[in-house]
């Protein structure tokens, strides 16, 4: 009996400890879970901005000069509702012109893996050889022959969009020097609630400006950093809604993208903005004509924060060029790399002689009446 009163001390120690040490378990899991909720809540609030709007982080990766459309690439882009029936070119005759409707690689075979031998701009004809079952097509250009996915081609010669002349408002005028040398700073993506103030408390420190090309799904909720935007002088102007490439999009889809954006600048600010910038630079001939009552901002230096995330890198791409007269230069005010590079990058153009001007502030000093149909890469 004594023996069997032991045995029944010794499991009920047992458990005793078993649930002690549960307890204590629970307790450390329960403080573990809030620490790294706490440690992560604004990365994670940064994370979420960047993730709106279509990630962000492949956005404007490319020159609208000099670099190929990085979005609209060969056949991935099977969506494309432009390229419809209308732009059939699979019955095309050999010898036909046949125009691409947007830049696009020219391929050494029909395969969008296949090295890349040349590039045709919107609205430049190729001369087609064969209309391939497989969506591609073998054509000529510049003396070359080479494969263009079929979908990116028509065989009517595309309408030059209008050119209608675009009334910008300045809404806060200041005397500028117009024989003094100007850059226009743009920060696409926002308004971040982390990062775009940083980049404000910096231009407002030096009584510089920039031109924010906010997200039209951001501004609502954001609306504070929407008005101090303009409040100290910067330009706010249009990056789209939702940042939908807008070579993939109809006629409709286009011009809902802008509405809604206009409808948020006239809810938080009382106006709109006659000027957008299409996502990831991308307007071909099309889209151009279904915007024909604004003017289209692209970029000529890209400072590839999108890319690097890594402020260094930032500053060392503005300094790579040595004239910034009339340039328009690229950067993304959702992350804070970019609003680190800014509190180098802005008294470094100043101390050079510029002025840091909105794009609606470098037309006027430069005598230019923006115009639609173009899309603007920089103002001389």
């Amino acid at each position: 009996m004594e023996s069997e009163k032991q045995t029944i001390n010794k499991t009920n120690v047992i458990i005793l400890v078993a649930i002690i040490i549960a307890i204590v378990a629970l307790i450390y899991i329960i403080k573990y879970k809030k620490t790294v909720q706490t440690s992560t809540s604004v990365a994670e609030n940064e994370t979420n901005y960047e993730m709106n709007g279509n990630e962000a982080s492949n956005a404007e990766n490319n020159n609208a000069d000099n670099n190929e459309d990085n979005t609209i690439n060969d056949s991935n882009d099977s969506n494309n509702n432009h390229n419809s029936e209308n732009y059939d070119v699979s019955n095309a005759q050999k010898g036909t012109l046949v125009y691409a409707i947007t830049k696009i690689n020219i391929r050494k075979e029909d395969s969008e893996k296949s090295a890349v031998i040349g590039k045709i701009n919107a609205e430049e004809s190729a001369t087609l050889i064969k209309s391939q079952d497989n969506g591609w097509c073998k054509v000529k250009y510049n003396n070359k022959e080479g494969f263009i996915y079929s979908k990116y081609l028509t065989t009517e010669k595309p309408e030059e969009a209008e050119h209608n002349e675009i009334d910008t408002e300045i809404i806060n005028p200041r005397k500028l020097d117009k024989n003094k040398p100007m850059v226009a700073l743009t920060f696409d993506d926002g308004p971040n609630p982390v990062s775009t103030p940083i980049i404000l408390d910096t231009l407002e420190k030096y009584n510089a400006r920039a031109t924010f090309f906010d997200l039209g799904s951001l501004m609502e909720n954001n609306s504070k950093i929407v008005k101090r935007e303009e409040k100290i002088g910067c330009e706010v102007a249009s990056h789209t809604y939702s940042h939908k490439n807008l070579n993939t999009l109809s006629e409709n889809e286009v011009l809902e993208e802008q509405e809604k954006t206009d409808e948020q600048m006239q809810k938080i600010l009382g106006h709109t903005s006659k000027l957008i910038r299409p996502p990831y630079g991308n307007a071909n001939f099309l889209v151009k004509s279904y915007l024909n009552n604004y003017a289209l901002i692209g970029w000529d230096i890209d400072t590839l924060d999108w890319e690097s995330k890594n402020a260094e890198s930032v500053i060392k791409e503005v300094r790579k060029y040595s004239n910034y007269d009339g340039k328009i230069v690229l950067m993304h005010s959702i992350y804070k790399s970019t609003a680190e590079a800014v509190k180098t990058i802005v008294p470094e153009l100043i101390k050079k002689g510029y002025q840091l001007v909105t794009i609606s502030e470098m037309a006027e000093a430069k005598g230019i009446k923006l115009q639609s149909g173009i899309l603007y890469t920089e103002i001389k």
